[in-house]
């Protein structure tokens, strides 16, 4: 479990003893084995034997699911696999996480929808769109 200490985080067991020292600026949880944390203002992904497996380049990152977690440095966002590989280009103005298999993206003007290897799914055309819950996703098509 994390805990908190001089401003910093690290991680310890059910007993109190410490795990991972205290090092980053902010931790999460593991998930898919790998902690997303950040260290001098930046983020990267940590095991569970506190090394760095993806390096700290990122200005922002999610948890990883489906071996994928999006990643994002001057606002430009893509998405990576477990080891560091670009799966999606950092090109995007925004990008949501798989649900269902699906990643919403928006690179120019319109969102599309994208499978975990970047394969576009359902072409550009939304002005908005989120995730999709249940197999269905909103979206909107033109102006509000």
């Amino acid at each position: 479990m994390p805990f908190k200490h001089d401003q910093l985080y690290g991680f310890m067991d059910y007993s109190g003893n410490v795990i991972i020292a205290a090092n980053y600026e902010q931790l999460c949880f593991f998930n898919e084995g790998l902690a997303l944390a950040m260290q001098q203002g930046k983020y990267g992904y940590i095991d569970q034997a506190n090394r760095t497996i993806i390096p700290f380049i990122y200005d922002s990152g999610t948890d990883f699911d489906q071996g994928r977690a999006v990643v994002s440095i001057n606002e430009v966002y893509g998405m990576i696999d477990r080891k560091g590989e670009l799966i999606f280009p950092l090109q995007f103005k925004d990008l949501g996480t798989l649900s269902e298999g699906l990643a919403y993206g928006l690179k120019d003007s319109l969102y599309a929808y994208y499978d975990k290897n970047y394969q576009e799914k359902i072409p550009p055309r939304f002005s908005e769109a989120y995730s999709f819950m249940s197999g269905i996703a909103k979206v909107q098509e033109g102006e509000y």
